[in-house]
């Protein structure tokens, strides 16, 4: 029974083979390894892919054998048992450098038992380390330069080259020896000269040192260092002053300004020297600056980072849009103290500005007007009523006050002199319906009220004083330096 058992199996086992042949299934490792393909990658500095392809022959799978000679000594590292036509595998923990050779063989389970057939052509592959790639390379401190570049998985360190040719030239400057360090600043450098850079990716294998291929060369020119942040002094209405500290390697600098709440800064002004005054700004329009440091080298010029940028408000009179926290600073300079009407009344100084009113047969005429205001802003007010007195209206002033002590708990800005009161009659204040001071307010009827979009209240405005409009309560005469 035993003997009969054996005999029965071989039969089928012999059976089995031929199926496979006549199924078209090669059976020896003879057999044409063009139905068997195996391409080998390096993809890291220890593995190797394998890529295994029996174009339109199906198997149950596939072993991968792997030798250090081309012609001897291969052992099975993996069995892949999946049916199909192509297969993957990933043989890790190479050493870099080193040359591996493989060959694929396919095979047919049936049962527990595989029947190994074609066997693939041989290949080579030789486990390397990734490339080192520069990210960036950046002038610093008008003599030196900051190279950075990717790290390379698997390395021990990295070499620097540099060249000052576009091409060849490359010398060793620096031996990075710890795979964790990617940059490196390379000092002692020419200002306006460009330079060539290019790094190298190593491993300290065992009594030897693999190389990766060098990376792509990446330039930069030498600039001189970026200016300071500049500062600002406002020296008149139309006048300010900017400068800033020397730059290391610079022969000049260019100037960029932006006006308002622009970004876009312009190019307005080259010098040699490190401040320059400027006499086109205007009062109550904000600049902001920004400084670029040059040095000339043959016809060309190498120009610096931009500084970094400061801007602030030409602020030699007072403002529409002067902040309050700028409002506060200015009538509280040196401390100045108004909580109590003599003390109030040491921060202020009485001023004369020309006016327009009528004489006694009804034309205008020019009439000096005196009254004491708040020191501190006094220069606005004279510059504000003397473009008044200027301007195409010719309005009619005949009563104006601004200092007046209204009590020690008083909140009325009179009382630091930074309130102004106009033709208090024909200007009055209302409460709702109700008038509580003045007599009227009658625009473009009487003369000497004063119009809401009127030129009086459009030049107080553009020097930072508010006509009295406050909804439900109206004070028409009445012009703040804090609106109330």
């Amino acid at each position: 029974m035993e003997n009969f058992t054996k005999k029965r199996f071989a039969v089928i086992a012999a059976i089995i083979v031929v199926m496979a042949i006549a199924a078209g299934y090669p059976t020896e490792a003879k057999a044409d390894t063009s139905q068997c393909n195996a391409a080998i990658k390096s993809v890291g500095y220890n593995t190797v892919t394998i890529n295994a392809n029996t174009g339109n022959y199906w198997h149950s799978g596939v072993a991968i054998f792997r030798s250090t000679s081309k012609n001897s000594g291969y052992k099975k590292i993996k069995v892949i048992e999946r049916y199909g036509n192509s297969w993957t595998y990933r043989d890790t923990k190479l050493k870099s450098g080193k040359v591996y050779y493989y060959k694929v063989q396919t095979f047919e389970k049936y049962g527990k038992k595989r029947y190994y057939g074609v066997t693939s052509a041989i290949a080579g592959a030789r486990p390397k380390l990734g490339a080192a790639s520069i990210k960036k390379v950046i002038s610093k401190n008008a003599d030196s330069a900051l190279i950075t570049w990717n790290r390379v998985e698997g390395s021990t360190g990295y070499e620097i080259y540099r060249s000052d040719k576009a091409k060849g030239g490359y010398t060793l400057i620096k031996k990075v020896d710890r795979s964790k360090s990617v940059r490196y600043t390379d000092k002692g450098l020419t200002v306006g000269k460009r330079y060539y850079y290019i790094v190298k990716a190593y491993r300290n294998t065992t009594g030897k040192t693999v190389y990766a291929g060098g990376s792509k060369k990446v330039s930069v020119v030498i600039a001189p260092c970026k200016p300071g942040r500049p500062s600002i002094v406002v020296y008149g209405p139309t006048s300010e002053n900017v400068s800033w500290a020397p730059a290391m390697g610079a022969q000049s600098y260019t100037i960029y300004r932006a006006e308002g709440n622009s970004n876009s800064y312009r190019k307005v002004m080259t010098t040699k020297a490190t401040s320059y005054t400027f006499g086109d700004v205007n009062n109550g329009i904000y600049y902001s600056y920004k400084i670029k440091a040059n040095v000339k080298i043959g016809n060309k010029c190498i120009r610096s980072e931009f500084s970094k940028a400061k801007g602030g408000y030409v602020d030699y009179y007072t403002y529409d849009n002067e902040s309050f926290e700028h409002r506060e600073k200015r009538i509280h300079y040196s401390e100045a103290n108004y909580g109590t009407q003599a003390a109030s009344e040491q921060n202020q100084v009485t001023i004369t500005i020309r006016v327009w009113d009528f004489d006694s047969n009804g034309n205008k005429v020019t009439k000096n007007k005196s009254f004491k205001v708040n020191k501190y802003i006094s220069e606005s007010v004279k510059q504000a009523f003397e473009e008044i007195y200027n301007g195409n209206e010719k309005f009619p002033i005949h009563e104006i006050g601004a200092y007046s002590w209204r009590g020690d708990n008083s909140t009325s800005e009179h009382c630091l002199g930074i309130a102004i009161d106009i033709n208090s009659n024909e200007n009055c204040m209302m409460d709702g319906d109700t008038v509580v001071a003045g007599s009227f307010w009658k625009p473009y009827e009487n003369p000497y009220s004063i119009p809401l979009d009127g030129e009086v209240a459009r030049i107080l405005k553009k020097y930072g004083f508010y006509q009295g409009d406050w909804g439900y309560r109206k004070d028409y005469m009445h012009f703040s330096y804090f609106g109330g």
